[in-house]
């Protein structure tokens, strides 16, 4: 049975939208490409909004991702925002893609689904609206995109047409934090006329360590799957 992912405008961008590709026979596949293929993706409208707006398609995207928008079954969208955060949000209200997206998490649970992800990358979310909601529903795993990259590899790994190997997905977790970390490098070079010398490179120093550390934590993660599976290929 597949996994359900209920995914967030930014982790869909992330997978989508960073510098990896994988070229399997003759098709190239991005994170979110091969994501789509092992998974079941859903979101709700106002996360595909939020897509469309960062996103620039083909018809054949849009109809892809029209597909990929869930149809609330057991409560109306405006009914779930009015029980879980006292009113009715209206677009663009920030943090309705998350609020709806955990809405859909709910709907597919009371319609008796199970194995749900919720994949999000906004970690402002997860420590500010939904800090409380999270909690109280505890029925899917949250991931981020780097978590992805291990369940792919988990997946993939002795897949003959879809291979996802070690140094494959190693390569990908170089690639998504490249991306992730690209606006904070950006807002960090734009405001170096307004620091000080030493204030810039503590700064530079703080955002250098915090990538790091992160592709250490991964990359470690990765070598525990490594060696549960026994991987004789790289």
């Amino acid at each position: 049975m597949k996994l359900t992912c209920i995914i967030d405008a930014c982790s869909y961008i992330y997978l989508e939208e960073s510098d990896f590709r994988a070229t399997i026979g003759d098709n190239d596949y991005s994170l979110l490409n091969l994501l789509d293929e092992v998974v079941t993706i859903k979101y709700s409208p106002e996360v595909n909004r939020e897509i469309t707006r960062h996103i620039s398609s083909t018809s054949a995207d849009v109809l892809s991702r029209g597909n990929k928008i869930h149809s609330f079954r057991k409560l109306t969208e405006a009914e779930y925002e009015q029980r879980l955060v006292a009113k009715v949000l209206s677009y663009p209200l920030p943090n309705k893609g998350e609020i709806d997206n955990l809405a859909v998490a709910i709907d597919l649970f009371m319609m008796g689904k199970t194995g749900l992800v919720f994949i999000t990358d906004d970690d402002n979310a997860l420590r500010g609206c939904l800090s409380e909601l999270m909690p109280a529903f505890p029925i899917c795993q949250v991931w981020n995109s780097l978590d992805a990259v291990l369940f792919l590899y988990l997946n993939l790994y002795k897949r003959k047409k879809l291979k996802f190997t070690y140094n494959i997905a190693k390569n990908a977790i170089q690639y998504l934090l490249a991306y992730k970390f690209k606006p904070a490098i950006k807002e960090l070079e734009e405001s170096r006329i307004h620091k000080s010398p030493d204030e810039y490179v503590q700064k530079v120093q703080k955002l250098n360590k915090e990538v790091k550390g992160t592709q250490v934590k991964y990359f470690r993660y990765l070598d525990n799957i490594y060696h549960l599976l026994g991987a004789n290929q790289l």
